[in-house]
């Protein structure tokens, strides 16, 4: 690799402590590594006490169960993002390096090597964290970095051959691959599917895992395990590490061999992720709707919408960019949908089958916080285009809630369709569902509502293979959001609705209307919120790089 690029690694590891020092220069930044602090302080204190009190690490769950949940990680990540963060390149990387005197293997030894050092940074606080599931923190540490850099480069292998295949017969080897998938989890769960009506969930989840079709799948999982829950350093540790190395190795040697299309590879990627007007002009409001246009395939396009103050247009945007990306919204549904589907397996021979259907409609409705982070199709799908969306002659809180409406329609339909399978299976259950599904909606909204404005305040780009401390943090800020907006919403929803119950002379409808009303009324008054934090974002300072 060029001097020159190992002198800008260097800087951009400086240049990391000197954005953590700018955070603490102003409040909300404080507050932000605060409670990042309480984040990992509560995991830090076990490991140290399990480490002085002598408990012993559960390695033999951990090793049963861990392959088929990282295998589970790998499917989704890769169907969610397709390769595109492990290519990308800021805007200053692709006008400064790719048109600089750097040849392709340099670009790409200089993108592996940042890689590497941020696998290593993000290893030092999951092996930190994960000390109490693994028998010593170097083999924490060991097995940590060796996973975090199989999905890294697995990801850029990934991209890598969607562009070297291209676009058109990309999209149909995913489905294919997608199919296959499908097919080896059907294979595997098929011959123990009658038994698990007589089993508790670790029986049937070893039954699945022991399978043939997935053993052989899970395979190089088992040593990632290996390594992290390794008692001796020899021959253990070294043993298993070799193995887990050695798939890395061949994963980047893949990458080496797909050298010729990285340039055009990493430029396209990083185009489409921060495009501007290109995305406006097209009518989408995510770069993954944009990515997708040129496949020749049909899409759905929604009505145009009336103008409603200018909330019209927007919702029409956002909602084009969303059935732009039918794989993705078939993704959700079916990760929703899964759940009751296999209660269809389960209820038929279990001996109390009464709770099903509402623990089912519990892990929907719980399945509104999952979802407010993967539907972007809001301000943070548009971060790039702040700038074109605040010259819009629209108000502020009419264009936040264009905004907010098209992802808490998403959501709601996803829940909906997932509502539909529990009906079919379990009946109308009187009014509970028409009552369960009125709320969903007021409830995603509060969520979409309390997701964007925080990201508002906190904006940042998510970006694979980088590592961000704060990001914890961040991520612990939003989810106390979420609650709190719901505990206030429901608590007053849930105040009116029994004094209106008692008023009404025990009207039930009455005041399960009057609840609907108010935490509608309280998501609703979000909405302006969101308008003015988009109104004081800051363009030149709070876009992230």
């Amino acid at each position: 690799m060029d001097r020159s690029l190992w002198l800008l690694t260097t800087l951009r590891c400086k240049a990391f402590g000197r954005n953590l020092r700018k955070a603490l220069s102003r409040p909300k930044g404080v507050l932000m590594v605060v409670i990042t602090a309480l984040a990992f302080a509560p995991m830090l204190f076990s490991a140290v006490v399990s480490a002085g009190s002598g408990l012993q690490a559960p390695v033999e769950p951990v090793r049963r169960f861990a392959p088929l949940a990282l295998f589970a990680l790998t499917v989704a990540s890769l169907l969610f993002s397709a390769g595109e963060q492990a290519l990308y390149y800021t805007p200053a990387e692709v006008s400064f390096l790719f048109a600089g005197p750097f040849s392709k293997r340099q670009l790409l030894t200089y993108k592996m090597v940042t890689t590497v050092l941020l696998c290593l940074f993000s290893s030092v606080f999951f092996g930190m964290l994960s000390k109490v599931i693994s028998p010593s923190l170097l083999s924490a540490f060991v097995g940590s970095f060796l996973l975090l850099m199989f999905l890294q480069v697995l990801q850029m292998v990934v991209g890598l051959a969607s562009s070297t295949v291209g676009a058109l017969t990309w999209s149909r080897g995913r489905r294919w691959g997608l199919a296959g998938l499908l097919v080896v989890t059907g294979l595997a769960v098929a011959p123990v599917a009658r038994e698990f009506s007589g089993l508790g969930a670790l029986e049937a989840l070893a039954k699945v895992e022991a399978s043939p079709v997935l053993g052989v799948v899970l395979t190089p999982f088992r040593w990632f395990v290996r390594a992290f829950t390794a008692d001796r350093i020899w021959p253990d540790l070294v043993g298993w590490s070799c193995l887990g190395l050695a798939v890395d190795g061949i994963l980047i040697g893949l990458v080496y061999a797909l050298e010729a299309s990285y340039l055009e590879a990493a430029s396209a990627s990083s185009a489409r992720r921060f495009s501007k007007f290109q995305k406006l002009v097209a009518g989408g409001g995510s770069v993954r709707s944009v990515t997708r246009r040129s496949s020749g395939f049909f899409r759905f396009r929604p009505p145009a919408a009336p103008w409603w103050g200018g909330v019209g247009p927007n919702l029409w945007r956002q909602m084009t960019s969303a059935l732009g990306d039918p794989g993705r919204m078939a993704s959700l549904a079916l990760m929703i949908s899964a759940v009751p589907i296999l209660m269809l397996f389960v209820a038929p021979r279990a001996q109390n089958t009464e709770p099903i259907p509402f623990v089912c409609l519990g892990i929907i409705a719980w399945m509104s916080i999952v979802l407010s982070v993967l539907i972007p199709y809001d301000f943070r799908g548009d971060v790039d285009v702040i700038v074109t969306l605040k010259a819009l002659p629209i108000r502020p809180d009419r264009l936040a809630l264009g905004q907010l409406l098209t992802p808490t329609l998403v959501a709601t339909a996803a829940q909906g369709l997932a509502t539909l399978v529990v009906v079919a299976r379990w009946g109308s259950m009187d009014g509970v569902i028409w009552a369960f599904l009125a709320f969903l909606l007021p409830v995603n909204l509060m969520f979409y509502a309390v997701e964007n404005l925080l990201f508002l305040w906190y904006p940042s780009r998510v970006v694979a293979g980088q590592f961000d401390v704060m990001a914890v943090g961040r991520q612990m800020l939003f989810m106390m959001g979420k609650l709190l907006g719901l505990a206030v919403g429901l608590g007053l929803a849930t105040f009116v609705g029994v004094g209106v119950f008692f008023l009404a002379g025990r009207l039930a409808a009455l005041a399960v209307v009057a609840a609907w009303v108010v935490l509608s009324a309280t998501s609703l008054a979000l909405v302006p919120l969101v308008g003015r934090a988009f109104r004081d974002f800051d363009v030149s300072r709070d876009t992230p790089a």
